[in-house]
């Protein structure tokens, strides 16, 4: 049986249960619009490129026909990393780019919040919920739509390490979320929150010993060329003529142009408690 789901800015087809997707449900859709997903299945010609970065799952990227083959023996390696690694590339292809980055609505307006690794991105989405809905955990694509930008999300699930769900969820319930695979918790999010917004600002996270949150307007273009670069999932793992690329589309430009690039500096934890609620009225102002 074929299914449909919304998948960042495309269609989802596949035969495949994706629980953490939105089902698309409207009859008909433009093929342009429309990625296949095929698993365990014959390759039908010499893939264009192809994404491995674990012995037991491996991505076969057909971009001009608008496919990804997959061959894997289990699917929860499927689901852990389809979103993130295999589609960055894909959409790269496209013109198109993933943001390593979390996200909150303020306002009917995304706000992303980019940083390194463990640098507390999930975290502080988590500490923002009490105040605004969180978009998308981990990875939001960034295209323009009526010559606007805006970010759409993939799957409407939460990672959480077990700190950051002590401390902000707080109900004892970790090990009955714990994905072995990810090493964390996985929470759905409400189907309800939107499937694209626009794009409003973004932030770089840098750690700082300052009591409360503070943040700096990048006005260096170099500088928000070299962020937004390496912001890019799974940047580390691609053929350096695809960054490249990527460094000379329109959609570049226009991010580089329009899209207001700020330095947030991070308190310790500790100061999350005192100071987000003033941290978010000073986005939302």
């Amino acid at each position: 049986m074929m299914r449909y789901y919304y998948l960042y800015q495309f269609i989802l087809e596949t035969d495949i249960v994706f629980d953490m997707l939105i089902k698309f449900e409207q009859p008909t859709v433009s093929r342009n619009n429309i990625i296949s997903l095929l698993v365990n299945e014959e390759l039908p010609e010499e893939p264009e490129y192809v994404v491995t970065f674990r012995e037991d799952i491996k991505y076969y990227l057909y971009p001009k026909r608008n496919c990804i083959y997959v061959q894997t023996s289990n699917l929860d390696y499927l689901y852990s990393s389809f979103f993130n690694i295999p589609m960055s590339v894909f959409c790269l292809f496209k013109d198109k780019v993933i943001l390593h980055c979390n996200a909150v609505e303020i306002d009917s307006f995304l706000f992303c919040f980019s940083g390194n690794k463990a640098m507390g991105k999930t975290t502080l989405a988590m500490y923002l919920e009490r105040y605004c809905p969180i978009f998308s955990d981990d990875c939001v694509a960034v295209d323009i739509c009526g010559n606007k930008l805006f970010g759409y999300r993939a799957a409407r699930t939460l990672k959480l390490c077990k700190n950051t769900y002590e401390l902000t969820i707080k109900d004892g319930c970790y090990e009955k979320y714990y994905d072995s695979i990810s090493q964390k918790a996985k929470i759905l999010l409400p189907e309800e929150t939107y499937q694209k917004l626009p794009l409003k600002k973004i932030f770089f996270m840098v750690r700082s010993n300052n009591s409360n949150f503070s943040f700096e307007k990048i006005e260096s273009k170099v500088t928000k060329k070299i962020l937004l670069i390496q912001s890019v999932v799974g940047k580390d793992y691609m053929e350096e003529r695809m960054i490249q690329s990527f460094g000379h589309t329109i959609l570049f430009s226009k991010m580089i142009d329009e899209i207001p690039f700020y330095i947030l500096k991070l308190p310790p934890i500790s100061e999350y408690d005192t100071n987000i609620k003033s941290f978010f009225k000073t986005l939302q102002a």
